[in-house]
Parts: structure tokens; sequence; C-alpha cells
């Protein structure tokens, strides 16, 4: 018995995760007031974040990966070395998540386009 992967798993599996990464934009707002709620959203953005990668390097989307090291790496790693001050830095942290929770809805709208012919 041959076992044939579809050609779409990897996408498929990053598709079926945003749905449901988006709801993490409902765990950012409720940060405001629960800490737990922010460090959740946090959690699963460092966990979602290998998958998402590893599929934008096989499927050659460059330009997808060159907006995620300028919108949401690009950030946090300016706000590391910039910010000194706790509230700001406090704010940049929500800022920080709320840019990946940004490119995850953006990218969950077009990567329906990605499947390729069975």
């Amino acid at each position: 018995m041959e076992i044939n992967p579809s050609s779409n798993y990897w996408i498929e599996k990053v598709h079926y995760w945003l749905d449901y990464e988006i709801s993490g934009s409902s765990l950012l707002l409720l940060s405001y007031i629960y800490p737990l709620a922010f460090l959740m959203a946090l959690g699963a953005a460092l966990l979602f974040t290998p998958l998402l990668l590893k599929v934008l390097i096989e499927e050659r989307k460059i330009g997808w990966l060159i907006s995620f090291l300028i919108f949401v790496v690009g950030p946090a790693v300016f706000a590391s070395f910039y910010f000194e001050n706790p509230t700001i830095d406090g704010i940049g942290k929500f800022v920080m998540i709320g840019n990946f929770y940004f490119y995850c809805a953006i990218l969950r709208l077009v990567i329906p386009n990605w499947y390729h012919e069975e």
C-alpha cells in the first residue's frame, strides 16, 4: 500500500491553524485587562511561527517572508533595543503581538489562493 500525501498538506495545516489563530485577536483585546490572556496569545504566536515560516519557505513566498521580517520581526528587534521605559515597553509588546495577528489575518485571506491542483 502506497501513501501519497497531498501536495497541499502543509498549506491546509496552516490554513486550519489560521482559522483558530484569528481567535487570538480576541485574546489580544482581553490582554488589556488580563495579563494571562496576553501570555496565551504570545505562546500561540510562538508555537505557530515555525509552521508558518516552514510553509512560506517551502512555497517560495519570498514577498511574504520579507513582509514577515519587516512587519513582525522588525518591530520586535527595534523595540528590544530602543525602549527602556517599562510603560512604553509594555505598549510595545502589545504592538508587536498585534502586528503578528494582523499579519496572520491578512495571510488567512490570501492562503486559499495557494492551493495546488491535485
